[in-house]
């Protein structure tokens, strides 16, 4: 059941970005997974978002610095209030994985309001500062 999930959910990731085939944009729904992880011995947390079937990007600040949550319902709040409904939710082993959806006109929409960075981004920018 596991695999089942997380092959479902991957595939909902790589079919996010090509929703849109028509000339004349409409609005459709564009997919994200939310995977929220805890950090420093649960007391901080931090969130992972599946995008577009790449490699997982980390949410950060305006300095390109992880944010830090209290729990799992504040990143939840967060995507939230920048327009992202939740679709439904998995746990999978203690593992907690959120699919959500925002009505867009464009795919290039679904990063506004969120600075999102790979791993490998946020380690080129600690090496440029």
């Amino acid at each position: 059941m596991r695999n089942v999930l997380l092959i479902l959910f991957a595939l909902v990731c790589l079919n996010s970005s090509a929703q849109n085939t028509t000339e004349k944009e409409q609005p459709h729904y564009y997919y994200l997974q939310l995977h929220p992880f805890a950090w420093v011995g649960g007391k901080e947390w931090r969130g992972e978002i599946c995008l577009d079937g790449y490699d997982p990007y980390i949410i950060c600040d305006e300095n390109n610095e992880r944010m830090v949550f209290s729990g799992p319902m504040q990143i939840v709040n967060y995507l939230s209030k920048i327009g992202w409904e939740i679709v439904t939710f998995e746990n999978v082993s203690g593992q907690f994985y959120y699919l959500f959806r925002k009505l867009l006109i464009k795919d290039e929409e679904a990063r506004a309001g969120m600075n999102l960075l790979t791993s490998d981004e946020i380690k080129k920018t600690k090496k440029n500062n």
